[in-house]
């Protein structure tokens, strides 16, 4: 787990920006596309990509899945993904969600966040400020990583969704966007293993 730092949600407006329009640019010079997946943000880091210059060209769209049941029916989650311990906060429902709007969208790349935006923990007892962000990609591993920024009110854990979520986009696509916990300006967050309800192991080398 990470310590979720200035580095991510602690930018500040412009900072994100720039982050969004040099994604978006990224994407326009591959001839790629991007769409999201998102619970605890709720659609801001769509909103954030939509509104970059360019975006039209490459931002396919956003899921906005709340609920656990919403997850099921808009991105197709299994059922024993959502009713472990931790819920809907699990690196394997992340990449679930990340994987299930790749697919949906017939997106290039996929970013989804899963989390605890306050102001109490959730139904299952995860704390506020927990922040779960895994990023998709056509032909790739899926990779997830984890994030605590305690209690921030609302608005701030949004803000940290928001720019940690971007953040590793951004190092997936190779802009050299820090991401906490991972080497400065080259890391990725670990690749967790990816629970599709069969038995098949998840090989960080290769999208199952």
């Amino acid at each position: 787990m990470h310590d979720g730092g200035a580095r991510t949600g602690d930018i500040g407006a412009k900072a994100v920006a720039r982050r969004a329009e040099a994604i978006v640019e990224a994407l326009q010079f591959s001839g790629r596309s991007v769409a999201t997946a998102e619970s605890c943000s709720i659609g801001h880091v769509g909103r954030v990509l939509a509104e970059a210059r360019g975006a039209s060209q490459v931002y396919l769209g956003t899921v906005v899945a709340y609920t656990k049941r919403s997850k099921q029916r808009g991105l197709g989650l299994a059922n024993h993904l959502l009713t472990g311990p931790m819920g809907a906060v699990t690196s394997d429902v992340a990449i679930a969600m990340a994987e299930g709007v790749l697919n949906l969208m017939g997106a290039s790349v996929a970013v989804a966040t899963t989390g605890v935006a306050g102001p109490a923990p959730d139904e299952d007892g995860n704390p506020v400020g927990l922040l779960i962000v895994a990023v998709a990609e056509e032909g790739q591993a899926s990779a997830a990583a984890t994030f605590e920024f305690g209690d921030r009110g609302v608005e701030g854990f949004h803000a940290c969704a928001v720019g940690t979520a971007l953040a590793m986009v951004a190092d997936r696509l190779g802009l050299g966007t820090d991401v906490p916990g991972t080497v400065p300006g080259r890391g990725r967050p670990t690749p967790a293993r990816r629970n599709t309800g069969s038995a098949a192991a998840f090989s960080p080398d290769t999208r199952q």
